[in-house]
């Protein structure tokens, strides 16, 4: 009665404006029978009726992958992904949402005209799991999907390069300014060293 391992993981990879490739893997949990998977157009991903796109039969320690296509004024939306495995009783897996990470250049520019870049990864997700804060990806059920009441995932969250941070969320926060100012001091360490 305890369901089946949360899937290892599910990753998106824009293929154009109408269509999105999507893959994820399976837990190796001996239990998976299988998935569903849900789209929306918010961060906060509703794991609901009308947020799943797919129910896939699948076992465990897989890996699959499908196109996701959409049309019209969708065409212009960024939709984020979930998906979560159920056994042969029906029981489910914790959702797995997509991964979000914000990566921000440094290029600094030496006295001889070479530029180093340093990239840095930034998480860019607020996490809860069951009321209390958590590293990492958390999610948050309410009620039980599929009996019809409406459940929520908090997600882990994936901001690709081409989406770029959202306003004002990286730059407004207090440990960025302490990460970049130690990441420029390493580099002006490191120029120092090579003079």
């Amino acid at each position: 009665g305890t369901g089946p391992g949360k899937p290892d993981y599910i990753e998106k990879d824009k293929d154009s404006s109408c269509k999105n490739d999507i893959e994820f893997r399976t837990s190796d949990d001996g239990e998976t029978e299988y998935v569903e998977v849900y789209r929306d157009d918010d961060k906060n991903i509703s794991i609901n009726d009308s947020t799943r796109i797919k129910t896939i039969t699948i076992g465990p320690d897989e890996k699959y992958d499908f196109t996701d296509e959409f049309y019209g004024s969708d065409c212009g939306k960024t939709f984020y992904y979930a998906v979560r495995a159920f056994d042969a009783a029906g029981n489910a897996s914790s959702p797995r949402a997509e991964e979000i990470v914000t990566t921000v250049k440094i290029t600094t520019t030496t006295e001889e005209g070479e530029e180093i870049t340093e990239a840095l990864y930034v998480g860019d997700a607020g996490l809860t799991e069951g009321g209390a804060s958590t590293e990492g990806a958390g999610v948050v059920l309410e009620g039980e999907p599929g009996e019809g009441e409406e459940g929520t995932v908090l997600g882990e969250e994936t901001i690709s390069e081409e989406e770029g941070a959202p306003k004002g969320s990286l730059f407004a926060k207090w440990w960025f300014w302490v990460i970049l100012a130690i990441m420029v001091g390493i580099i002006g360490n490191g120029l120092r060293k090579k003079k």
